[in-house]
């Protein structure tokens, strides 16, 4: 089991709640680790951030919403406005999902048109009886 941080804050009287290491002291409170703490937090102030957007909600409900919607982000992702580590990388890999949708849609509007097809059929073989 892990021992517990013997630091205790000088202004709260609370102990650190850090594991120890075999010093006694966790990472940040072990005064031989001063320069190893340093660059960990010079790191982690280099490290990328989230990014928060506040954009409102959409609904999502046609393919047609999705392409615009993919649209919306490749955009977004071109112009620098979402950031991401890879736009390259990103932007293929929404474009196959955009070729996806599209590729749907097609096939939608053909059942809708064989959909047709068969229910005028039917309707032409009742009305010659």
């Amino acid at each position: 089991m892990q021992k517990q941080c013997e630091y205790i804050n000088p202004e709260t009287g609370e102990q650190c709640n850090g594991f120890a290491l075999e010093s006694g002291l966790c990472f940040s409170h072990d005064p031989k680790r001063k320069d190893d703490k340093q660059a960990a937090v010079m790191k982690g102030g280099q490290a990328p951030k989230k990014v928060v957007l506040n954009l409102p909600p959409v609904s999502i409900k046609t393919v047609d919403d999705v392409v615009t919607m993919l649209e919306e982000v490749i955009n977004g992702v071109r112009s620098g406005e979402i950031p991401c580590s890879s736009p390259a990388n990103t932007i293929g890999f929404l474009c196959g999902h955009v070729l996806k949708a599209i590729e749907l849609s097609s096939v939608d509007t053909k059942l809708d048109a064989i959909d047709r097809i068969i229910l005028e059929r039917r309707m032409s073989q009742r009305s010659r009886k």
